[in-house]
């Protein structure tokens, strides 16, 4: 049987985010986003990177912009915006 994935949305990608706000880490994969949507991860990766909804770190993850505001502590993120970790 031959699975069929729906296109990535931005509210699909903001909402599999949802399960991850009470959580220590709320940074995901594009692997991680593409199951909690039924998308690929290139489809996520399309839809993220022409959005400014969301910020990379360094190590290639992904949140929304609000939960890095709310999640993120003032010195972590003025340190990253610092040394430029955070895109």
């Amino acid at each position: 049987m031959e699975t069929i994935l729906k296109p990535a949305d931005k509210e699909d990608i903001i909402k599999s985010f949802e399960e991850f706000t009470n959580q220590p880490d709320y940074w995901k994969g594009l692997d991680e986003i593409a199951v909690s949507t039924g998308s690929t991860a290139t489809e996520i990766h399309n839809v993220i990177v022409s959005l400014d909804e969301f910020v990379e770190n360094k190590e290639g993850k992904y949140t929304t912009r609000d939960l890095y505001e709310k999640r993120t502590p003032f010195l972590v993120k003025m340190f990253n915006a610092w040394k430029g970790e955070i895109a």
